[in-house]
């Protein structure tokens, strides 16, 4: 029997704000274990939450960008647990009333994943699991019997997250990962989150199911945790999905559960029967009033939201003449999509522009593991070596050797050129005479013979003998000509 595959996705994303959802403490990351904690987020007695407006802000934003409603009513719930990440033994959430709900996300190919839900809650703590006498976030482990034990770093504790809840629209791991690398480029060019997953400022948790093909009841629901990359999301779908295969081919029933991806193993484990909403013992959380959303706050918001990728894709199409493949490039990273902005407001040259973000520049970045804005390389840096080459003061390659240094250093690039003595030669008179030393050399012999014979790529031979000869610095369009013109002589 053929089955078909059912994703829904529950991505948690955590808000770029400067403090945490309740209080004044800092929303940082990276930090010495318990350090940006207080009352409020520790959860001691008589403490009172206060609501963190930005991060209400944000998740306006995101909502409208991904096409939500927003109800008029709305209210925070208490979710209660007790697991020692969150020291209240109850998580502040929300439940029937999100801020959000019914929106959508378009991927390639018109496909339309539905958004049920965007929800806000507090972060919980970080589980540290430490084995007698290691190390661990900063923290020396010691022997409690023989037994590994656990510590806790509250730092993250109460960090205002959003929740994007999917519909069980997906039917492949590459559609989860599309849709998850869509909503990531989108958060990041609206400035809710940075989304660094390898930071956990976005996780994802994936509802997978199959079902008899033709079919429209789901099976059921699994749930699979620990997924920190999007490589990570796509090969626990693909190994979970062969699993269900195989087991409901050999007659066993799938259950509910939730498992967890071993990335060291490559296979998911189960770890505790899923849980449903009254394992939770929802309530509407005491300390914090029902939220009344004026019409007037959602149409400030809505003022404020930036051009969005697609859009920015279709300008780039559209007034520089660039092909899906180099806009979809620009439109890959906020940063690398403004610094375009900025550069061809500074001379408009958007092909050449591209060209040298998608070669030289993004070589330097994936060598480097940085983005655009972590450099040196200023976008007046970019129009300027590109005005210098266009100039003819240098030739293309001493622009490419000149650019890991604007990278890592900055710096005018007339003024490095002038310093390094690097200016283009470009006199008739001197390339003439160079031209005449490298026909002369014995080496240049057999290069002679082939142009004489009809191959034209000799040529190249002897523009590179004269741009070697240079050290680059010869002007490789006149050398061409001029070397035509003594080779037709001759």
């Amino acid at each position: 029997m053929q089955y078909e595959t059912v994703i829904g996705l529950e991505i948690h994303v955590e808000l770029a704000t400067r403090t945490k959802l309740f209080c004044a403490c800092r929303n940082g990351f990276g930090e010495s274990p318990n350090t940006q904690v207080c009352p409020v987020c520790l959860g001691l007695p008589g403490i009172l939450p206060v609501v963190n407006e930005v991060a209400l802000t944000l998740l306006f934003r995101a909502g409208l960008a991904l096409d939500c409603q927003i109800p008029p009513k709305s209210k925070f719930d208490r979710k209660n647990y007790f697991y020692p990440d969150m020291p209240k033994n109850y998580q502040i959430s929300q439940y029937d009333l999100p801020f959000t709900v019914n929106g959508r996300l378009k991927l390639e190919h018109v496909k339309e994943v539905g958004i049920e839900r965007i929800h806000m809650e507090e972060d919980t703590g970080k589980s540290i699991h430490v084995a007698p006498s290691s190390t661990s976030g900063g923290v020396v482990g010691g022997r409690i019997g023989s037994s590994t034990y656990t510590l806790i770093d509250y730092n993250r504790a109460g960090v205002p997250l959003i929740e994007v809840v999917t519909r069980p629209d997906m039917r492949s791991p590459d559609e989860a990962v599309d849709f998850l690398q869509k909503l990531r480029r989108t958060l990041q060019f609206l400035e809710v989150s940075d989304c660094k997953m390898e930071e956990g400022r976005m996780r994802c948790d994936a509802n997978v199911s199959i079902r008899p093909q033709g079919a429209t009841t789901l099976g059921a629901k699994i749930e699979i945790k620990n997924m920190n990359s999007f490589k990570s999301v796509r090969d626990a779908l693909h190994y979970e999905i062969k699993r269900q295969n195989e087991a409901v081919e050999v007659g066993e029933r799938l259950v509910q559960e939730t498992r967890a991806w071993d990335e060291t193993k490559r296979v998911t484990f189960s770890m505790r029967s899923k849980e449903e909403a009254h394992d939770y013992r929802y309530f509407p959380e005491p300390d914090i009033p029902p939220f009344a959303i004026a019409e007037s706050l959602i149409d400030a918001v809505r003022k404020t939201l930036p051009e969005l990728p697609e859009a920015r894709a279709a300008r780039y199409s559209r007034d520089f003449s660039l092909s899906q493949d180099e806009s979809e490039f620009l439109i890959s990273a906020r940063s690398l999509s403004d610094f375009f902005d900025q550069t061809v407001a500074l001379i408009s040259r958007g092909k050449e522009i591209c060209n040298w973000l998608r070669g030289d520049i993004a070589k330097y970045l994936n060598e480097h593991t940085l983005e655009i804005n972590q450099t040196k390389l200023t976008p007046k840096g970019l129009a300027g070596l590109i005005e210098q080459i266009e100039k003819g003061t240098i030739s293309g390659k001493i622009a490419k050797d000149l650019l890991p240094e604007m990278l890592e250093k900055g710096g005018d690039p007339q003024a490095l050129i002038q310093s390094k003595g690097l200016t283009q030669i470009s006199d008739a008179g001197s390339l003439e005479k160079l031209i005449a030393e490298v026909l002369q050399d014995p080496g240049s012999a057999k290069a002679l013979e082939e142009f004489r014979a009809g191959k034209e790529r000799a040529l190249g031979f002897l523009v590179g003998a004269v741009m070697k000869k240079t050290q680059g610095k010869a002007n490789p369009q006149m050398v061409n000509e001029l070397l035509k013109k003594q080779l037709t002589r001759a």
